[in-house]
């Protein structure tokens, strides 16, 4: 059965989502190039039905099945590649990727420190106050 997965391709204005699978196609299976053309694959959908065709005239439409059956093993990873190469990435790795920049810039982050003046402006309200510097 095929994993589900959330592709994102990330800019600078919009954030695009499609989805993608990983392992056997059953919908490819039984429905052939159909998937592949709701996907918008149709350069593969094509090549699928042709030589599902040429195959499954002599075979009596067995051949038709066994191009289906080796469709459906490697149909979703040719897709997934397809959205990787487009730019999509899945949504897990783009929120870890994002979590690691969060982190990163905590430890890039300059220490406050308090400002020279205001210290001395606390030392000195405090010795009016008749205590000392530091026991306030």
């Amino acid at each position: 059965m095929a994993r589900r997965f959330e592709m994102v391709k990330p800019d600078d204005t919009l954030v695009s989502s499609r989805s993608g699978y990983e392992g056997f196609s059953w919908t490819v299976f039984f429905f052939g190039p159909i998937p592949m053309l709701c996907r918008g694959d149709f350069g593969i959908a094509a090549i699928v039905l042709v030589v599902g065709i040429i195959i499954g005239i002599p075979t009596f439409a067995v051949g038709s099945w066994i191009v289906w059956l080796i469709a459906a093993f490697v149909y979703n990873k040719m897709h997934m590649r397809k959205l990787e190469d487009a730019g999509f990435r899945k949504a897990t790795l783009v929120l870890q990727q994002h979590k690691q920049e969060e982190q990163f810039r905590e430890i890039r982050r300059e220490p406050q420190f308090s400002h020279p003046v205001r210290n001395q402006a606390s030392i000195q309200k405090s010795a009016d106050n008749g205590v000392g510097p530091g026991l306030r």
